[in-house]
């Protein structure tokens, strides 16, 4: 979430960047794309009856399998959904939706997902996976096998990426987001840094802008965000992608039809590394995690007090907050400049919107909606506590969980631990 001012106002923009994506097939059916619309509005009971039309009205629909067990997964039903699952690795080997089945096996019994991985139990070897090329898969790490996916589905080889072992890129600071200089098959534009877009997004505006074709023909996706124009169509495209010293080479990105605002340099770009955000310095330190080492200089394992674990879903990070001290979960989201929820959100919580609450409007990857902003007692996420802290609620979004965004952490120094699956907090 972002503003295009420094404070809210009652006359302000309050900005969301916040990008779900949902790969469609070639051809989108009506239960599939409405099971996808139910699993983001997680009802899950509905979504996997959805899903469970869809793999009947086309067996060769990867996605639905993959989106069937997901459901199943989020229902509570572990034992279900790692059957369809293992399903999904053996039976659609280097897909997009095998290796996100494969990360959620990981999720279940990091042992399992070793074994796929190694071949053994009848599932595909890493030569026939996409996590074989270039990549190693660490035990229970999505990001390792949305990457290997990419490569796979997209037909394209880490190999020729510059990668390096650690980096420093500075940033800029625009409404507490974090701004940088990159370069789009050598044409240079400014990007935000956004770890709750699952996806390097842009969209056709931006491509226009920069002198390169823009996709045409059938969708490939929908994203789902904040804004009162619901679920956006997606292409897929390819582009040499760069942000200082790091290279990917006809790196997939998704390009949505109008995107307002700047794109987003999101979890795909930035998943080989762990990294930490040093506030302070306008800087992010880039570990490569495959190193033996510990990391970033900054991040000291000892600091136990200050880990906060995360979960993944999809590519998003998600993390356990508090709320008046009522537990929800969260995306962890840098290109947020605030704490966004729906009035759902708002619901589960217990919470009403006060008559005396501040109006903006909130700008997302769907358009324009109304949000209303006024504070709450108490905010907690692992060391952080924020009294009479202010958040949003945008009225029209498409949001699992609500948005943890700048406002609650830009006073800390942190490192983000995708091995570990931790973020770690120092307070600056």
């Amino acid at each position: 979430m972002r503003m295009k001012s420094g404070v809210v106002v009652k006359t302000g923009v309050f900005l969301a960047a916040f990008v779900l994506q949902a790969i469609l097939p070639g051809y989108a059916d009506d239960a599939y794309t409405t099971g996808v619309k139910l699993l983001t509005g997680k009802n899950f009971n509905a979504a996997c009856q959805s899903f469970q039309s869809a793999v009947k009205q086309d067996p060769k629909n990867s996605m639905a399998y993959y989106y069937l067990g997901l459901s199943r997964h989020y229902m509570g039903d572990r034992n279900g959904a790692m059957t369809i699952y293992k399903q999904v690795v053996k039976g659609f080997p280097g897909t997009v939706a095998a290796n996100q089945a494969l990360s959620a096996i990981a999720t279940l019994d990091p042992g399992a997902a070793v074994a796929a991985q190694q071949g053994r139990s009848g599932y595909p070897s890493s030569g026939s996976s996409s996590a074989g090329q270039g990549r190693s898969l660490q035990s229970g790490s999505q990001a390792g096998a949305q990457a290997g996916s990419q490569e796979a589905y997209y037909g394209r080889s880490a190999a020729n990426d510059l990668i390096p072992d650690e980096t420093r890129v500075y940033f800029t600071k625009e409404s507490n987001c974090f701004v940088f200089d990159v370069t789009v098959n050598n044409r240079p534009i400014k990007m935000l840094f956004d770890t709750g877009a699952e996806s390097t997004v842009l969209g056709r505006n931006h491509m226009k802008e920069l002198g390169l074709p823009v996709p045409t023909g059938k969708p490939h996706g929908e994203a789902h965000g904040v804004g009162e124009g619901g679920a956006q169509k997606v292409w897929m495209s390819k582009a040499d992608v760069s942000l200082s010293n790091i290279t990917r080479k006809n790196f997939p990105i998704m390009v949505q039809e109008y995107m307002p605002g700047m794109p987003l340099l999101g979890q795909t770009f930035f998943q080989d590394f762990k990294y930490t955000v040093d506030n302070a310095a306008h800087c992010i330190h880039f570990v490569k995690r495959s190193r033996d080492s510990g990391g970033s200089i900054y991040a000291s394992l000892n600091n136990d007090r200050n880990a906060v674990p995360f979960r993944r879903m999809g590519n998003e990070i998600v993390v356990d907050t508090e709320i008046n001290g009522k537990k929800i979960p969260m995306f962890f989201d840098t290109g947020a400049s605030g704490v966004a929820l729906s009035p759902e959100h708002l619901r589960q919580l217990g919470l009403e919107i006060p008559e005396d609450a501040t109006t903006s409007m909130s700008q997302g990857i769907a358009g324009d909606t109304l949000c209303k902003m006024f504070p709450v007692s108490s905010l907690k996420v692992g060391p952080i506590e924020k009294r009479n802290f202010e958040i949003g609620v945008v009225m029209q979004s498409n949001m699992p969980y609500p948005l943890l965004g700048q406002t609650a952490y830009s006073d800390y120094q942190y490192t983000i631990d995708y091995n570990k699956k931790l973020i770690y907090f120092v307070r600056r």
